[in-house]
């Protein structure tokens, strides 16, 4: 169980993994399931120290690679990005495309909210 997702059972999780072939290097990976369903959570930690154009192409760079790594192995995605007010609001222009097995999720990095997530909806992205 996760504290962060009660309803989640977390089998393994690795930090700054680097996924062979797909370039990329997301800040943290969980393999587990919620509700039963085999899920791939991939989490992306923004401290907002570029432009908004640049935090709104890369989160879109990085979004169409979680997404294509989950297809590949066939399992749902629950994509978090924690980040700073702007982060998240420049954020929400690269998830205009969530499907069904995808939920997105983006929240504060702060103290206050530690350990606290939105409960993730399939197909949607929850902007807090």
């Amino acid at each position: 169980m996760s504290l962060a997702l009660p309803h989640a059972k977390i089998y393994a999780a690795w930090n700054e993994v680097s996924i062979p072939g797909l370039r990329a290097r997301p800040d943290a990976l969980a393999w587990g399931k919620i509700h039963e369903t085999e899920t791939l959570f991939w989490l992306e930690v923004e401290s907002g120290n570029v432009s908004w154009n640049r935090m709104v192409e890369q989160t879109a760079v990085r979004w169409m690679k979680a997404k294509g790594y989950a297809d590949t192995a066939n399992v749902n995605l629950i994509f978090v990005l924690l980040g700073v007010p702007w982060v998240r609001r420049a954020a929400r222009m690269a998830f205009r495309d969530v499907p069904g097995n995808c939920a997105v999720i983006t929240s504060s990095w702060d103290k206050l909210n530690f350990g606290q997530l939105p409960f993730p909806k399939w197909g949607e992205a929850v902007i807090k």
